[in-house]
């Protein structure tokens, strides 16, 4: 091919992966700590490939997982410069849209594809773009290591392609050090569902064969009040289909501009929480993924309520490209010590309050009310005061 790096000898230069140890460990086996939080990641690349589908498939008994996209594929020379190269920035120097659809660049430090190791001893990666050959690469992790150990360049296995195969990328990781048969496909799309918001429009991600959709997310559907900022989409208050009452959440402006939409919602009562699932949690996402997976741990003095909330914020101010980038290695969480999260986090802290206050209102008010359609000697009383005396009356 014209874009190839050749030898003397005219054949392709061998493919190589470059890596300290500790890269390895820190950026990879030890950063990442779930099947869902890996695989994230490699959507998080398709929908950076300009990817419209993404499939997930588990196979349980033989160990295995594979992630294939439809994106615009690697070249031999991208596998080489962009995801055999650890670190590479796609942002730097770069567009900070996608080629084709114009999206929002999720990825930033390069560092992604190392998350496939906390997992698995050995990926493979084969690749197809539209207007190049074929490429695949088998990655050991025990070879890397050792490699790494002797300070020298590791050579992965190159997969021969006879044939042209549709244009995307298809990753393999099998040697799973992390037993994938308790993960049913149920909560695999219910952990996806909740780590993206682009899912659903011109994104769509299958695993084991169902389609992951709103409904996946399962969390407001079972909300009985919501609190809403901003213009979030789509539309919280259509999905929270049991929610008694909605009420508007004050915004957080920067320069006159919100820059904070999203919800909160309460449940009714901890029987409809698990908190296995993420369901006592507030996650903060940028660009359409998770960046900080839980904000209630930072709030101080949340009060009771708080072990009954819930939401989603969007603040893609955090992501910024412009800016300093404040996530953190593992890109699930962000520098508490940022200016942005600071004022991120003072907001969130009043909106708790703010939430607190409502959330006590309401159970008040039907506390009295179950005491009023229980017992009518008790609403007959209520019903003679005047206003002030019964907004003194109320539990």
């Amino acid at each position: 091919m014209p874009d190839e790096k050749h030898n003397e000898g005219g054949t392709a230069a061998p493919l190589t992966l470059d890596i300290s140890l500790s890269v390895l460990d820190d950026l990879g086996a030890n950063l990442y700590s779930s099947i869902p939080a890996v695989l994230s990641e490699a959507v998080a690349n398709a929908w950076d490939a300009d990817a419209t589908e993404v499939r997930i498939a588990i196979d349980r008994t033989g160990r295995k997982i594979t992630v294939e996209d439809n994106g615009l594929g690697m070249s031999r020379p991208d596998m080489q410069s962009k995801y055999l190269t650890i670190g590479y920035r796609r942002r730097n120097g770069e567009p900070d849209k996608t080629t084709t659809l114009d999206r929002d660049v999720m990825g930033r430090k390069g560092i992604g594809k190392l998350s496939l190791f906390a997992i698995a001893d050995t990926v493979e990666i084969v690749s197809q773009r539209e207007e190049a050959a074929p490429v695949g690469v088998r990655l050991h992790a025990p070879g890397i290591r050792e490699c790494a150990n002797k300070r020298k360049p590791y050579l992965p296995d190159e997969i021969e392609i006879r044939e042209r195969t549709p244009r995307g990328t298809k990753i393999t990781v099998s040697d799973l050090r992390t037993n994938p048969g308790a993960l049913t496909g149920n909560a695999l799309r219910k952990r996806v569902a909740r780590r993206f918001a682009v899912i659903g429009r011109d994104f769509r991600v299958w695993v084991d064969g169902d389609e992951i959709t709103l409904d996946d997310r399962d969390d407001l559907p079972a909300i009985e009040y919501l609190w809403v900022v901003g213009e979030p989409d789509p539309d919280p208050r259509a999905l929270a289909t049991k929610a008694k009452r909605t009420f508007p959440l004050p915004p957080l402006e920067r320069d006159g501009v919100s820059v904070v939409k999203g919800w909160l919602g309460t449940f009714p009562d901890q029987k409809a929480i698990n908190p296995n699932e993420g369901d006592n949690q507030v996650a903060v996402l940028a660009r359409g993924k998770v960046m900080h997976e839980d904000l209630l741990p930072s709030v101080k003095a949340a009060g009771y309520s708080a072990r009954y909330l819930i939401g989603r914020l969007e603040a893609d101010y955090l992501d910024d490209t412009g800016q300093p980038d404040i996530a953190t290695s593992d890109r699930q969480s962000v520098k508490e010590t940022d200016q942005r999260f600071e004022e991120l986090l003072e907001w969130f802290q009043s909106s708790v309050r703010h939430v607190a206050n409502g959330w006590n209102k309401e159970r008040r008010d039907k506390s009295l009310q179950s005491a009023m359609d229980e017992f009518p000697a008790i609403k007959e009383w209520h019903d003679g005061l005047n206003s002030d005396a019964k907004r003194f009356a109320s539990p």
